[in-house]
Formats: C-alpha cells, structure tokens, sequence
C-alpha cells in the first residue's frame, strides 16, 4: 500500500525518475535511512583504517616528504580508502528495500540512452579540466603545475584506481542525487529543499580542515555547486548516467592527474601537483563548470527530444 505523499508533479523525464519513491514517501523513512547509510559507512571506514594499520600501510597518506617507495604503498592505501566508499553499493539497496520497497535500478534511473549519457558526462568533465588549464595559462599561471612523474608499479596502480573511483564516485551519485533527490522530490515541490539540501550534505562531505582558509572555503562552495550541476542534470535527463560519467572522470582526472598540495593524502598518484588555488582560480573553474555543463545537457537533451 502506497503511503499518502504530497501532490507534487514535475515534467518527464524527472517524472518517471522521482516515481519509484512514492511508493514509501514518508519523511522518517529518509531520515532513518541517512542514519543508517551513516553508521554502516562509518564502520566501514574504522575497519578500514583498522586494516591500514594491520597491514602497515600509512594512514595519512602524506608522501610529500616520503621516498618513492613510500609513494608507491600509500597509493596503494589511497586506493583501499577510495574503495572503502564504494561499499555504499553494497550498504544502500537493502536499505531501500527495507524502508521503501524499491530495488538498487529505481536508483539510477531510465535506461535509455543512458550510454551516450554516461560518455558526455565524462567529455564534459575532460572539457572543464582543459578549458580551466588554459584559462591559467592565459591568467599568467603558466608553471602553477609541478611535474611529479611516474613510479614503478605506477600504470597497474592507475587501473585500479580507475576501477575504485568508479565504485566511489559512482556511490556519491547513487546516494546524493539517486536516493536524497528522489525521496526528498516526492515530499517536498520546491527544488530548494530537494535540490539544494543534498547538494550542502555533498559539500560539507568534502570539507578539508587541514587546507588554507580559501581554498578549504572554496572546495566546499565548489562542490555545493557541483553537486546542484548533477541535480540539475538528473532533473534534465532522467537518470545518474550523465551524473556518473562525469563524476567519475572528473575524480579520476583529480586522482591520477592533477593533485593540489593542501590534498596531498589523495595525490600519491598525481602526475601533476599544484599549490592550493588562488580565489580567481576556484571562481574561473566554478564558472566554466557550470557553462560547460548546462550547455552539452541541454544541447544533448535537445537532440534526444527530451525537453522538459
């Protein structure tokens, strides 16, 4: 039996997207399932840290000043840690079959198209990271990257981190704008609080208190807005697969490519490190994220003919 939900209607294909969570609507049963994602995710990471220790692998993950051999094993603690993330494939679906009676698939969405979805979402990501480059170089900040190289053992490990990232950016999604967006559409019409509530919690999630003041402030604002380009991709396509193609490039562009120093624990595997970002630097990427994705969303979604 459906639970009584608000009338809340919106056009296709966020329409059929939102469906699925008006079977079980009601508020509680969202809050219990965040406590319930939090905690088991929370146990997964201590018994991560645990085996990190067990297993001798450093748990900062601060190679800065370490031999290249301590590089090469704390890439490999990095990609266990990224992998911890993905368990939330494992921790969600039978939460939400427990508390709403839907299955793993209402999360994602359509299927339909949902291939040339996912490649876009990772071409776009790839055109964010150029533009903003040679947006620096035109800014004057020419030599901003410092070349890291290689080490043995480096390929093999970027496979695997291939791999990871996609369990854990791809878990992002499926919680942030699969589950919050969807049961939280269902109850409330307004886009602020379906929309913009996951997006804080994404942001907040990314918080780096070991970083300088304007680039810890600055990371999170930019998440925030990261995190309301992929609602808005969702609510425009119908489904994750934009969302996760770009979400997964993105970060793995960040992991393997281009590391920030104030992020050293997630850089092991940077080719490229940057000093933290000046304020000029994080508002040129804010606004080329949100031309570049708002622009191939909507010519892609206009080719499509879902036009909402």
């Amino acid at each position: 039996m459906r639970e009584t939900d608000p009338q809340t209607s919106y056009p296709e294909p966020f329409a059929g997207f939102i469906e699925p969570a008006r079977i079980r609507p009601a508020f509680w049963r969202i809050l219990i399932g965040c406590v319930l994602v939090a905690a088991l995710l929370v146990g997964v990471f201590l018994t991560a840290f645990f085996l990190l220790e067990w297993m001798g692998l450093p748990s900062s993950f601060d190679w800065l000043q370490l031999e290249e051999a301590d590089r090469q094993t704390s890439a490999k603690g990095l990609i266990f840690l990224l992998s911890t993330l993905g368990v939330v494939w494992i921790i969600l679906p039978p939460v939400t079959l427990l508390l709403h009676k839907r299955g793993l698939r209402s999360l994602i969405g359509a299927s339909g198209g949902g291939t040339r979805f996912f490649l876009w979402g990772g071409f776009s990501a790839i055109a964010i990271v150029t533009i903003t480059l040679s947006l620096n170089f035109v800014l004057g900040a020419a030599d901003f990257l410092e070349w890291q190289g290689t080490f043995d053992g480096w390929g093999g490990l970027a496979l695997v981190a291939f791999l990871m990232i996609i369990f854990q950016a791809g878990a992002e999604e499926l919680f942030f704008r699969g589950y919050l967006v969807q049961q939280m559409a269902v109850r409330f019409r307004n886009p602020l609080i379906w929309g913009l509530i996951p997006a804080i919690l994404f942001g907040a999630m990314h918080y780096n208190p070991d970083a300088g003041v304007v680039y810890r402030v600055g990371y999170v604002v930019l998440t925030m807005i990261f995190g309301l380009l992929m609602t808005y991709a969702v609510y425009r396509t119908g489904s994750l697969h934009f969302a996760m193609g770009l979400h997964i490039v993105n970060n793995w562009l960040a992991v393997m490519f281009f590391g920030v120093r104030d992020e050293a624990e997630l850089s092991s595997l940077a080719l490229w490190l940057s000093p933290a970002p000046t304020a000029l630097e994080l508002a040129v990427y804010g606004v080329v994220e949100i031309v570049v994705i708002i622009g191939i969303v909507e010519i892609f979604v206009a080719r499509r003919g879902n036009v909402a």
